[in-house]
């Protein structure tokens, strides 16, 4: 569809017909409309949902680098009130580090080798 749309476009006489719409017709959205369509496409009311909303509740993060890791949770608690489980994949010396030094308050989930 895009080829098909350049290739309308490359005849002068369609691609000038088109630019005078767009001078005398468009009108750019206002913030107000474009925020009311972005709620609807995201908070839709449930019986008219195009998609059951399932609430996030975990992040997942790979890493085997604890320090930047536990540096980085502090934020996530603070900024990220619905989440309430930590999954890390990360090497067994790490998973256990993370078991001993983790005082936050996910619920903290390891995996490892």
């Amino acid at each position: 569809s895009l080829i098909a749309a350049v290739a309308k476009y490359s005849d002068d006489a369609a691609y000038q017909a088109q630019r005078e719409t767009i001078r005398t017709q468009y009108h750019p959205p206002q913030w107000q409309e474009t925020a009311r369509v972005m709620e609807q496409i995201l908070q839709p009311p449930q019986d008219k949902a195009p998609y059951p909303h399932k609430c996030v509740k975990q992040a997942v993060f790979l890493s085997a680098r604890p320090a930047p890791l536990l540096a980085t949770l502090p934020y996530l608690e603070a900024f990220l009130p619905f989440l309430t489980e930590l999954v890390v994949c990360c090497p067994e010396k790490m998973a256990n580090f993370l078991h001993e030094n983790y005082t936050g308050r996910f619920r903290l989930k390891t995996i490892h080798r």
